[in-house]
C-alpha cells in the first residue's frame, strides 16, 4: 500500500532538519551530491561523510581536497559555513560493516534519515572478488546498518544502467536472475582469485564484465534484504572523458550514445530520495521498489557518430594545451577495420614515439599508455555494439510531480537540453576541473593543435611510404619465388 502526502514539502524543505549519511563522497558522483545538498538544502543539518586513509593520506587531508576542489567553489565563495556540516565518519566500504567503529555506527543509528550509497568501483576488469566486496557486500552491509537507523526515512542506491544489457529493453525494474547475491559473496569471501578466476566466465554468464554482473547482483540484494526499507534505485547511464587519445572507435549503426550531465544525475539521485519518502510510507511484501533509468536515450537521443562529431568540432575550436593527438574519430561498423586503424594510426605512432623518446634519452611510455587506455576503451565498447533501448518512463513520472512544487533547482528534464550547448559545457567542465586548465581559450593549446596537425600529415606520409615499401618488397620476394 502506498499513501500519498498531500501537504508534501518541497526538496529543499524535506531536507530541513535532517542528516545525511553519504558513501562514495570523494568520487564523482558523490561529490556532486554533497556539494548540491549544501548549496541547495540549506537547512540540511549535517552530512555524514564515509572516508577512508587512502596513499599516506589520512581522512582530514583527503577531505580537505574533496572541499578545496572546484566542485565546491561556490559553496567556498558563499556559504563557506556550509562546508561545517559535514561530518567524516572514517571507514571502508569493501569491509565489514563498512569499517566503521561501533561509537560511530552509534551516531548514524541515531541521527541520520536519508542515506545516499554512490560508493562503487567502477572499474570494469576488477576481478570477481574485488568487483563483489565492494559493488555488492558493501550494500549488504549498508542495508543492516539502515535497518539500524531509528530515524530513517529515504535510502537510495546508485546502480548503473548498464547491469541488464543481456535484454535488448531495460525497463525500470528490478530484472530477476537466477543467482544468489549472497552466495556469491560467500564464493568471494573464501575463496582466493585464482580459485575464483577458473570460473568467474561460467558465474557471468552473459554479463559483460565483474562490474555490471556486480551491480545486477546488487539490486537482487535489494530485494531480498530491503524491502521493508524506503529504498529506491537511481541507474545512471555514461559520462566520457577524453584528451584526443583515440582518433577511431567501434560503433554498431546508429548506436545511442546514452550520456547524463551529472548534475541531473544529482538533481535525480535527490529528487528520488524526497519521492521515496513521499510515496512509500508503509510498506507491504508486494511494493514494488522504485527503480529511475537516469538515461538519455529516450528522452533525447543522440548516435555515437553524431557525439563524436560535437566534440571533435569543440575540441578543434578551443584546443586544450594538453591534448595528446589532433581531434577527430572515425567510426566503423567492422571490428576488423577498427583494428586495423587502430594498428596503424596508434600502435605504430606509440612505438615510434617511445623509440624518438629513447633516443632522446627521456621516458618511453607511449605504447603503455595506449595499451592500457585501449584495455578500458576495448572493455567498454559494449554500450557502443549491444542492441538495447532503456526506458525512463518513471523518471519522467518524477519529474512531472516536481511541477507543483518549488523545485525548480532539482529539475532533470533532459527533453529541453541542446546537445551542442551541452559539449561546450561539458568540455570546458572537462578542461578546468579534471585537467587543470584555467586558460580556456589558450594561445599554447592553439599553437599545440597546428604541430599536432602537421605531425598527423606527416605520419600520414610515412604510413603511406612504409605500406607502399611493403607491397613492393612483397612483390619482390613472391618474383623471385
Amino acid at each position: 500500500m502506498v499513501l500519498q502526502d498531500i501537504n508534501r514539502p518541497s526538496i529543499s524543505d524535506f531536507y530541513n532538519g535532517r542528516s545525511v549519511f553519504v558513501t562514495g563522497g570523494t568520487g564523482f558522483l558523490g561529490k556532486l551530491v554533497v556539494e548540491k545538498l549544501l548549496r541547495s538544502c540549506p537547512g540540511i543539518e549535517n552530512i555524514y561523510f564515509l572516508i577512508r586513509s587512502r596513499h599516506n593520506k589520512n581522512i582530514k587531508d583527503r577531505h580537505l581536497k574533496v572541499v578545496n576542489s572546484p566542485a565546491f567553489d561556490l559553496i567556498r565563495e558563499k556559504n563557506p559555513e556550509a562546508l561545517k556540516k559535514i561530518v567524516l565518519i572514517e571507514g571502508d566500504v569493501s569491509c565489514l560493516e563498512l569499517g566503521i567503529s561501533k561509537a560511530e555506527q552509534e551516531v548514524l543509528f541515531e541521527k541520520v534519515s536519508v542515506v545516499i550509497h554512490t560508493a562503487a568501483s567502477v572499474a570494469l576488469n576488477d576481478s570477481l572478488k574485488k568487483a563483489v566486496l565492494t559493488n555488492l557486500r558493501s550494500l549488504r552491509e549498508l542495508i543492516k546498518l539502515a535497518h539500524q537507523m531509528k530515524n530513517l526515512k529515504s535510502m537510495i542506491h546508485t546502480s548503473t544502467a548498464y547491469c541488464n544489457l543481456i535484454l535488448p529493453e531495460i525497463k525500470e525494474q528490478i530484472h530477476p536472475i537466477d543467482i544468489d547475491p549472497h552466495a556469491v559473496i560467500h564464493l568471494c569471501e573464501n575463496f582466493p582469485d585464482e580459485v575464483l578466476k577458473e570460473f568467474t566466465t561460467t558465474l557471468l554468464k552473459n554479463h559483460q564484465n565483474t562490474y555490471v554482473f556486480a551491480k545486477a547482483l546488487a539490486e537482487i540484494l535489494i530485494t531480498k534484504d530491503a524491502k521493508d526499507l524506503p529504498i529506491a534505485i537511481v541507474r545512471p547511464s555514461i559520462n566520457a572523458v577524453a584528451r584526443g587519445m583515440f582518433c577511431s572507435g567501434y560503433f554498431a549503426k546508429d548506436a545511442l550514445c546514452d550520456v547524463v550531465p551529472a548534475d541531473m544525475v544529482v538533481n535525480t539521485i535527490i529528487a528520488a530520495s524526497w519521492t521515496v519518502t513521499r510515496e512509500k510510507t508503509t510498506f507491504c511484501d508486494d511494493s514494488p521498489i522504485k527503480v529511475y533509468n537516469s538515461v538519455s536515450g529516450d528522452a533525447h537521443p543522440i548516435t555515437f557518430e553524431s557525439f563524436a562529431e560535437l566534440s571533435v568540432n569543440i575540441g578543434k575550436t578551443y584546443p586544450s594545451a594538453k591534448v595528446v593527438w589532433y581531434p577527430e574519430m572515425r567510426c566503423y561498423e567492422s571490428k576488423w577495420a577498427y583494428e586495423v586503424d587502430q594498428f596503424f594510426t596508434h600502435l605504430i605512432p606509440a612505438y615510434l614515439t617511445d623509440f624518438y623518446q629513447k633516443l632522446s634519452g627521456g621516458k618511453t611510455l607511449a605504447v603503455k599508455f595506449y595499451t592500457t587506455h585501449k584495455k578500458i576503451f576495448d572493455a567498454a565498447n559494449f554500450v557502443a555494439t549491444l542492441p538495447f533501448k532503456f526506458k525512463s518512463d518513471k523518471c519522467e513520472e518524477l519529474l512531472n510531480s516536481m511541477e507543483d512544487s518549488p523545485n525548480e533547482e532539482f529539475y532533470f528534464d533532459l527533453r529541453s537540453m541542446d546537445w551542442k550547448s551541452y559539449h561546450h559545457d561539458f568540455y570546458f567542465g572537462i578542461r578546468k576541473f579534471i585537467l587543470k586548465e584555467h586558460n580556456l581559450d589558450s594561445v599554447k593549446g592553439k599553437k599545440k593543435l597546428v604541430k599536432l596537425r602537421s605531425m598527423k600529415y606527416l605520419l600520414g606520409l610515412l604510413l603511406i611510404a612504409f605500406v607502399v615499401l611493403t607491397v613492393l618488397k612483397l612483390n619482390e620476394f613472391l618474383f623471385k619465388l
